[in-house]
């Protein structure tokens, strides 16, 4: 199910993507697309700014706040508010952490050497993705998206929110300050 959500999402926004995002501490990336009735959302964020760290948990304390993470990101209620009128309901949620299947429990040395490199670059980043699926009975209602994870994930200081949707696209930051997007374009 994760590669239909993720590929249909890349499918329909890849014209407001041009690229991946370079890893950047305090700046996460959101790509909504409007196709139909579905509402597809793809978050991108630095580990860094959801934890605390970028690397294998070592303690119990850091799992936890991992797996904490982890459950927050897939509960997209608390994420994302959509306008009530638009009737969305969250079908398929896909996330894919680098630790997530990590046993606090290992030893540290052991814990680095079988995770340490599955963060798909050499530099030390690790990031999170994780996509969304929402059927919308009234599609035409989606004016706004009010983005909630400014809230819940402070380590997030900006956030790039690129979006297609049949009235254009846009591409804009948002900030704890400024945390409501827009998916009307104006024609």
């Amino acid at each position: 199910m994760r590669n239909k959500v993720i590929g249909l999402l890349l499918g329909v926004s890849g014209v407001v993507h041009a690229g991946p995002p370079a890893h950047e501490h305090g700046v996460a990336e959101l790509r909504i697309a409007l196709d139909g009735r579905s509402l597809l959302v793809e978050f991108e964020s630095p580990l860094d700014n959801l934890v605390g760290f970028e690397h294998a948990p070592r303690t119990i304390g850091q799992r936890k706040a991992l797996q904490e993470a982890e459950a927050r990101i897939g509960e997209p209620a608390g994420l994302f508010r959509l306008p009530q009128a638009a009737a969305c309901v969250a079908r398929e949620v896909e996330v894919a952490s680098p630790f997530s299947d990590a046993d606090p429990d290992e030893g540290t040395h052991d814990h680095e050497h079988r995770y340490g490199h599955r963060e798909g670059d050499d530099s030390g980043h690790a990031d999170v993705h994780a996509a969304y699926r929402f059927e919308c009975a009234n599609p035409d209602a989606l004016d706004a998206v009010e983005l909630e994870l400014l809230r819940v994930f402070p380590g997030i200081r900006s956030l790039r929110v690129h979006s297609a949707t049949p009235r254009g696209q846009s591409s804009l930051r948002f900030g704890p300050d400024r945390a409501r997007a827009p998916l009307r374009v104006a024609l």
